[in-house]
């Protein structure tokens, strides 16, 4: 079959996409960001630019910890590192080095470190791309609730890749899990199945919805929701814009 999702998601950065998100929903991995809770308490009165260089203060601080914590073998702190280095959050983007520290993590059974392997497997970001490893990887990390994991699980049964048979109804059910957890790759693609009627009955209001959601994710176009609108009424629009600010409330 034609990749008719993989190559957007190539295009647009698949290991953000993959992953964005994931610090929601790995549980007892998050961990302190390292940022101070007085700063969080005033974020919101910061100007863009204050808080961006914050935020990368914040992050840096995270990865100097986490850094310290995995060099003594903590799994939490190396599946944390990990994720880091492959999003270049807070440090310089480093697959290999990514990949070094999230193997023994995900070789103890942590779901944020399987989840990068999937996604570095499924990418062919610092190991070559083997769809049989990243189903390996995706699947305990998707049993286990994280996003990125089931992102990348729902991706290899939506082409049929890495030995699972194409099941575009199992690939929606996937990434509806993972766009309901507030992964924004998942919501632009179960917005997608929504559009074409991949797996799911065809809907231009649920399209628009997820397609919005997923819309605030870095390096993400809203140039689809200007498609779209084209085939909708004004009332379907006012529905789907409603359903994405009571969304999550």
């Amino acid at each position: 079959m034609t990749s008719t999702l993989r190559w957007p998601l190539l295009r647009l950065g698949v290991a953000g996409w993959l992953l964005v998100g994931m610090s929601g929903c790995a549980g007892e991995e998050q961990g302190d960001t390292g940022a101070p809770t007085r700063e969080a308490a005033v974020e919101s009165d910061r100007a863009p630019a204050e808080q961006e260089d914050a935020d990368a203060q914040a992050a840096r601080r995270a990865v100097e910890s986490d850094r310290a914590l995995a060099e003594q073998g903590d799994a939490g702190a190396q599946a944390r590192l990990g994720k880091a280095l492959f999003l270049g959050l807070g440090v310089t983007q480093d697959f290999q080095e990514a990949l070094r520290w999230a193997r023994p993590a995900a070789a103890e059974g942590s779901a944020l470190a399987q989840g990068v392997l999937a996604a570095a497997y499924n990418t062919g970001n610092g190991v070559a791309q083997d769809f049989e490893e990243a189903l390996r990887w995706s699947r305990p990390a998707a049993d286990q609730g994280d996003a990125s994991g089931r992102a990348v699980l729902a991706s290899l049964y939506y082409e049929g890749l890495g030995g699972v048979q194409q099941d575009l109804e199992e690939a929606a059910r996937l990434y509806r899990l993972g766009a309901e957890q507030g992964h924004p790759g998942s919501q632009l693609f179960l917005g997608t199945m929504y559009l074409f009627g991949h797996g799911v009955e065809r809907d231009f209001v649920s399209a628009y919805m997820w397609t919005s959601l997923g819309a605030s994710g870095p390096g993400v176009s809203t140039g689809a929701l200007d498609v779209l609108t084209r085939f909708m009424t004004p009332e379907q629009i006012a529905e789907a814009e409603a359903r994405v600010r009571d969304w999550g409330k």
